[in-house]
């Protein structure tokens, strides 16, 4: 059996400036972690190094490579990882030139060609990797495994597609015993990200889910996904989780289920869940509320009817406003995302989104600027150049952050920037935002917690300025 080495590059100048620990989510790289545990079950032996956590992340790559001595090195990033991954690869080659590279997730499988591009990496896994990948290390020929794309004397083969795996309970649990399960966060409290889904079925332009999930909602078993949790739980005191599913509340008879097993197994958990506002209910926060539920996450994105139609998002206002009274009335927080720089996008909807932020009176609005991802649809409108114009030239500029890098004639770039800036002022210096900041304070302990995010969010934005 091979011995395989699975790595997740670091997220560099994501977050620019801010001491992250304060600020903002830091989660497991999940599908790596089920690629790693698919592996093991089939008998190969496997070392998952997630170097989020490592001081120096190639001196700990030198020390695995040479103690554990892998045939097959696995590599997974997204867009902003991609530029990590790429000197990753580059390194292990230099360490041990006859191992094979093999990449994977949402980057390379919309552009596999460009990352087969560099000498050091080998074969592109494209799509789920969980049974690609092993037949790949168990030596199955490279032009009959689906779902990958290497190079071949000097050319570049893509094979066919792969099935999505239809029976997500058969996969065993993400590989937990080889992941730091107790320094992973969700500001301010450590907090473990868990998958009950996999897929969404609605089309965002700007989401690139699609690109690994193709728009195919699948889910794991109630009992499945609870039993995983209560293994957390057990195994690394687990408490608080996060459902990093694309939308958790999708099937409403499904979400009762979960809840009501939470509740049987009586699991002591407080937990999050991203969510649209035309999938909830008032009868269903208030189970999830009995089961743990503490947060909300909503993407909004705009309050502008014409920018959400345009984006394939054209969510109801008014239910956005229900939802959120109906949370408020179940003492559960919420989070609302908004997305500037959106196709159509003008000064005018940006100040229209502003003032809805502000009357909507979520417990947090996150804002962030438009980064084209690959695969995606504003991806695809961007290379057209007419609606949207890219002009990031790295991919360690495609972060949502830090400098706007799309523009168009109706906003530039130099515009969205000021406004982005603006937004974030007039939202949370507003004495409004801080009185209800202010009176949500009810320990030492929670003030110390908006201290330091208070601290890293002004060194984060305002230092821009």
């Amino acid at each position: 059996m091979a011995k395989v080495y699975l790595i997740s590059p670091p997220y560099y100048g994501v977050y620019t400036g801010v001491v992250k620990k304060n600020f903002g989510v830091l989660q497991p790289p999940l599908g790596l972690a089920y690629v790693a545990s698919y592996l093991k079950s089939r008998g190969h032996s496997v070392k998952l190094f997630d170097s989020s956590f490592s001081k120096d992340i190639f001196k700990d790559i030198n020390s695995h490579m040479h103690e554990f001595n892998p045939t097959f090195v696995g590599i997974t990033a997204t867009t902003p990882q991609i530029t990590s991954a790429f000197k990753v690869a580059e390194y292990i080659k230099s360490v041990n030139p006859t191992v094979k590279v093999i990449l994977g997730g949402p980057h390379v499988s919309a552009l596999p060609e460009e990352a087969l591009s560099t000498c050091n990496v080998d074969i592109i896994v494209c799509g789920e990797g969980e049974i690609t990948f092993s037949e790949i290390v168990d030596g199955k020929e490279l032009n009959a495994i689906q779902g990958i794309c290497f190079k071949q004397d000097k050319k570049i083969v893509i094979n066919s597609q792969r099935p999505l795996i239809e029976n997500l309970d058969s996969l065993p649990f993400p590989l937990w015993e080889q992941l730091p399960v107790k320094s992973y966060y969700y500001v301010p409290r450590k907090t473990v990200g868990v998958m009950s889904t996999r897929g969404c079925p609605y089309r965002c332009s700007f989401c690139a889910s699609g690109v690994i999930f193709r728009h195919q909602f699948r889910m794991r078993s109630p009992l499945n996904f609870v039993s995983e949790i209560e293994f957390l739980h057990k195994k690394f005191g687990v408490n608080n989780v996060m459902f990093i599913d694309e939308t958790f509340t999708i099937n409403h008879e499904r979400v009762e289920e979960i809840c009501n097993l939470i509740l049987e197994k009586k699991l002591p958990l407080q937990w999050t869940c991203d969510t649209r506002v035309d999938s909830l209910t008032k009868k269903m926060l208030k189970t999830m509320k009995l089961a743990g539920c503490n947060t909300l996450r909503m993407g909004i994105e705009s309050s502008d009817e014409a920018v959400l139609e345009a984006v394939g998002k054209p969510i109801n206002l008014e239910q956005a406003k229900a939802v959120v009274s109906w949370a408020r009335e179940c003492n559960i927080k919420t989070v609302a995302y908004y997305l500037l720089g959106l196709p159509h996008e003008t000064i005018k909807s940006l100040e229209k989104t502003l003032v809805f932020a502000k009357k909507l009176k979520t417990d947090l609005a996150h804002f962030s600027m438009l980064v084209p991802l690959p695969g995606t649809k504003v991806w695809d409108i961007v290379k057209e150049g007419k609606i949207l114009r890219c002009t990031g030239k790295e991919w360690r500029q495609y972060t949502r952050y830090d400098k706007p890098i799309v523009e168009s004639d109706t906003l530039s770039k130099e515009q969205l920037l000021k406004y982005y800036r603006h937004m974030i002022r007039s939202y949370f210096f507003s004495p409004a935002y801080m009185l209800q900041t202010i009176s949500a304070i009810k320990s030492f302990r929670t003030f110390n917690e908006y201290l330091n995010s208070a601290i890293t969010f002004s060194k984060m934005f305002l230092s821009k300025s």
